[in-house]
C-alpha cells in the first residue's frame, strides 16, 4: 500500500500526475477503504480491518515527509471498530467544531459485506480515541450505507457517496451523492453522477470542488486501466452531475 499525492486540475489537455508516498513504520499495507487527513497536525489516518468488508479495525497514524516521499506509520488505537462491528471502514473524515475540538467520523459497512445497514462512528482523538456517547448511529434517511465521506467548508456541509452500485439515482450503475447529518446519521439524496465509476474515495479540494476517485477496474463499461481516475464532479449540473477528468493516477 502507498499513499498518492496529487493536485487536481480539471479541463486541461495535460492532466497532473501523482507523487507516490511509500509507507514505512509499524505497518505498510492497509485494507480499510477509508482514510482521513487531520488538519491540526497534518497527518493521515489509515485503517486496517479483518478484511476489506469485516471488523475489527485498527487505526494508524501516518506522518508524511515530502523530502523523502515517505510516510511513517504508528498504531494509535487497536480495535477502534470492535470485533462485533457490522463491517469495515468505508469512508472517514475529521470534523472541527467552532471551538477547535476535533472528532473523527467513519462510515462502517456496505452492501459488499452482506448488509445494507451501515453505521456512523465518532471518536475523540483527544480522549484516547474513545467512541463518543450515542455512537455508532445507524445511517438512515435516503441511504442506509455509504462508501465515502467528504466536507465542503463554504457551506459547512458533509457529503457521502455510494459507489457504482448506487441504488438511488436514475441509473443504478452510477454513484449517488448525498448530504449527511453527522449528529443524527440521516442522509439526503441530491443526485447521481453521469459516469460508471467506483467513487469509494471523495473529497473537496481547496478550490471548493468535489473530486471522486475510480479504481478503473477493467470490467467497468467504457473504462480501461489507462483512464484517469480522479474526476471533478460538477455540482452545477444537478440532478445528474457531470464529471471532468482532473488527474492521472495510472
Amino acid at each position: 500500500t502507498n499513499l498518492l499525492y496529487v493536485l487536481p486540475n480539471s479541463g486541461f489537455p495535460q492532466l497532473p500526475d501523482f507523487v507516490e508516498i511509500s509507507l514505512t513504520g509499524e505497518r505498510t499495507d492497509f485494507n480499510g477503504e477509508g482514510s482521513a487527513y487531520r488538519p491540526s497536525n497534518q497527518k493521515m489516518y489509515l485503517f486496517q480491518c479483518a478484511d476489506d468488508n469485516a471488523a475489527p479495525c485498527d487505526l494508524y497514524e501516518a506522518t508524511v515527509d515530502f523530502d523523502t516521499n515517505t510516510a511513517t506509520t504508528v498504531l494509535v488505537k487497536a480495535g477502534v471498530v470492535p470485533d462485533d462491528g457490522i463491517g469495515a471502514v468505508e469512508g472517514a473524515i475529521f470534523q472541527t467544531e467552532p471551538d477547535g475540538t476535533e472528532f473523527l467520523f467513519a462510515a462502517i459497512g456496505e452492501a459488499d459485506s452482506g448488509t445494507t445497514q451501515g453505521q456512523l462512528y465518532k471518536w475523540d482523538p483527544n480522549n484516547g480515541w474513545a467512541l463518543e456517547p450515542g455512537y455508532p448511529l445507524d445511517l438512515s434517511g435516503d441511504a442506509s450505507f455509504l462508501t465515502g465521506l467528504a466536507y465542503e467548508s463554504a457551506t459547512n456541509t458533509f457529503y457521502g457517496a455510494i459507489n457504482y452500485r448506487g441504488p438511488l439515482g436514475a441509473d443504478p450503475d452510477k454513484p449517488d451523492v448525498l448530504t449527511v447529518d453527522l449528529a443524527t446519521g440521516v442522509t439526503t439524496f441530491i443526485g447521481d453522477v453521469n459516469a460508471i465509476i467506483d467513487a469509494e474515495g471523495i473529497a473537496f479540494g481547496a478550490d471548493g470542488k468535489m473530486y471522486m476517485e475510480d479504481e478503473a477496474d477493467p470490467d467497468y463499461a467504457n473504462l480501461t486501466w489507462t483512464d484517469p481516475y480522479i474526476l471533478e464532479v460538477d455540482f452545477g449540473s444537478t440532478p445528474i452531475f457531470t464529471t471532468i477528468p482532473a488527474a492521472n493516477i495510472t
